[in-house]
């Protein structure tokens, strides 16, 4: 079985992201990466690339959610974008539909809850079920990459919290992340 893992580049205000780092150290002979940019116009289109290459029976997609404490599995993509900053080209894009005769929302092909039931609570990050992706790239990406490949292959996309390489303030150390998230990618496979 072969999985995409993705992550994205810093962005904002943040001088670095940790999903940057994740498809560093998560890259292995099982599972393919790609960095892509906080672009509406250029993020989908790479990640397309990606997977008409790589043909993966999984693509997991990373973000990160600045102001969570925990891993979020996300169960849905909505058709909206509606942020509160442009992206990294720039582009600031408000109360519109990704696509404009597409379903309100589309749900993650993964049973969430076998994943969440099978994580090790105790000894790694807290993780949630999220039923928000936000209005931002990250859920423009997941919404688009449901709405095409959601029948070919499985797709969530996973929001991580800042670690403390990223915030001072965080108590996150990145180890702990990337352990979690090892064990949520191996649950996936």
């Amino acid at each position: 079985m072969s999985v995409l893992l993705s992550g994205f580049v810093a962005f904002g205000e943040l001088r670095s992201n940790p999903t940057e780092r994740l498809v560093d150290t998560l890259e292995s002979e099982a599972v393919n990466t790609i960095l892509l940019p906080v672009s509406y116009e250029r993020a989908f289109t790479e990640l397309e690339q990606a997977i008409h290459i790589l043909s993966p029976d999984t693509l997991i997609m990373t973000g990160v959610a600045s102001k969570r404490k925990c891993i979020s599995l996300e169960r849905i993509g909505i058709n909206i974008i509606d942020a509160e900053i442009p992206d990294n080209d720039g582009m600031g894009i408000n109360g519109t539909n990704i696509d404009a005769s597409g379903a309100d929302g589309i749900f993650s092909n993964i049973d969430l809850q076998k994943i969440y039931h099978k994580y090790d609570h105790k000894n790694l990050l807290p993780l949630e079920i999220s039923n928000t992706a936000g209005s931002y790239v990250c859920n423009y990406l997941y919404y688009k990459a449901l709405n095409q490949f959601k029948n070919s292959m499985d797709i969530i996309f996973i929001h991580v919290p800042l670690t403390s390489d990223d915030d001072p303030n965080s108590t996150i150390k990145f180890q702990e992340l990337e352990m979690s998230m090892r064990l949520l990618v191996s649950l996936m496979c």
